[in-house]
């Protein structure tokens, strides 16, 4: 009780000294607190929960929660299916965050499980299943507006490697839909692409 008179008495003395003092003392608990943060400790305070750590210990990038919040939404599992004129294909594929040097963006990996090839009039003619799908994944992804993404991605066949690029517009929280171009010399091909969240892991079909 005599120290907390004693500050007390200090503060009405000397207001502005005790207020400088004051400040100093709050941003030094606060340098040591981001300090604890950055190197994993969970310290929780309101005025700190704007700022989430969504990486691995040891990784020094962190965003806020408004970042985390826009980029989120589209993380999960969906079906896709792609449409040309020479076929269309699809299957199933996950998008999920991931922080780098350049900022927070998102990676996307999938599986080809069909496909259904047409002739020249653009009927489909033949519709297959493959035994062993396509595997594929984005070497890029991120917004390039509020509700646009583009991503460049890679797919792996026995005999042949195929990269390409694509832009699309996320339409809500489980639908995307845009436009893909698959680049030469391996197979180039243009298409459009359609994403679904799944309702459930036998949610594949269209």
């Amino acid at each position: 009780m005599e120290l907390a008179n004693r500050i007390w008495g200090f503060a009405k003395r000397q207001p502005k000294d005790a207020l400088i003092l004051l400040l100093l003392i709050f941003f030094f608990i606060l340098t040591i607190i981001f300090w604890l943060r950055l190197n994993g400790q969970q310290i929780r305070l309101p005025f700190l929960e704007q700022y989430i750590k969504v990486v691995s210990e040891g990784t020094p990038n962190t965003i806020t929660a408004k970042q985390l919040n826009e980029y989120s939404r589209i993380v999960g599992k969906y079906k896709y299916r792609c449409k040309s004129k020479v076929k269309n294909h699809g299957g199933v594929c996950e998008i999920s965050l991931v922080t780098t040097a350049n900022g927070l963006q998102w990676k996307l990996q999938g599986n080809r499980l069909w496909e259904e090839v047409k002739d020249t009039s653009g009927k489909v003619v033949k519709q297959v299943t493959l035994d062993i799908p396509y595997q594929w994944q984005t070497s890029w992804g991120d917004f390039i507006s509020d509700h646009r993404i583009a991503y460049t991605y890679e797919i792996t066949k026995e005999d042949t490697h195929l990269k390409g690029y694509a832009e699309g517009e996320v339409l809500d929280d489980n639908n995307v839909k845009g436009n893909y171009w698959q680049l030469p010399p391996n197979e180039p091909l243009f298409g459009s692409f359609e994403f679904r969240r799944q309702t459930t892991h036998f949610d594949t079909t269209w």
